[in-house]
């Protein structure tokens, strides 16, 4: 039987040690990010890469301190909100459609008409194998989650959907993620694609050689 109040005590622990190991020159450029980002001239999908960059500097500190690895699918079976703006950049990454934007705003079975129905324990159109076919594109969203408790147990949908997992947070790249909410159009991945979705394999294998923030 599986003590969810031990493993949310190591999981915190995990993270006070991920965030003393973090250089002070990565947490320094965090802490200024957004008020950098804000007075950029950069378009709205500019600035959006420039969070998705930092995010995997992030993210690869991050890394040893999870047991997320490659082939761990759990967090493809929640709800997942991007941009508009995300949208367009998987699409023209991948070279897939946007769904019809009249159907975007149909009521949803367990939702509402924003991106907020609910699509937990569905699993997302862009796995595929256990991986995403998409990686290179990901949205925000997907980039910063990570898990820090001991193993994957609370990562299932059919447990962790009532829980509150303790996880890392940075607030300057939160915050100029959410500057682009203010201004963007916000649905679950599912909405903005038909499910499953298709992806050429010639593209696919093409673009997953070339790091998103240099695909313009």
């Amino acid at each position: 039987m599986k003590d969810f109040d031990k493993d949310y005590a190591f999981a915190t622990l995990q993270i006070e040690k991920t965030v003393e190991s973090m250089p002070s020159k990565l947490l320094i450029r965090e802490s200024g990010f957004d008020k950098n980002l804000n007075k950029s001239s950069l378009s709205d999908t500019g600035k959006l890469k420039k969070i998705y960059k930092l995010q995997q500097e992030l993210s690869d500190k991050i890394a040893p301190n999870t047991h997320c690895q490659k082939g761990c699918s759990h967090c493809c079976h929640y709800n997942v909100d991007i941009l508009d703006i995300e949208a367009e950049l998987i699409s023209q990454t991948y070279g897939i459609q946007i769904k019809n934007p009249a159907t975007l705003f149909e009521p949803q079975p367990t939702g509402n008409q924003r991106g907020n129905a609910n699509f937990h324990g569905q699993v997302c159109g862009f796995l595929k194998d256990n991986q995403c076919s998409i990686y290179q594109a990901r949205p925000f969203m997907c980039r910063k989650l990570a898990s820090f408790m001991p193993d994957e147990h609370w990562c299932h949908s059919d447990i962790n959907e009532e829980i509150d997992m303790p996880h890392i947070a940075f607030s300057e790249i939160n915050l100029a993620y959410a500057r682009l909410i203010e201004h963007h159009e916000t649905r679950d991945i599912r909405q903005w694609f038909e499910q499953p979705a298709q992806i050429n394999p010639t593209t696919q294998k093409a673009v997953d050689q070339i790091p998103v923030i240099e695909i313009h």
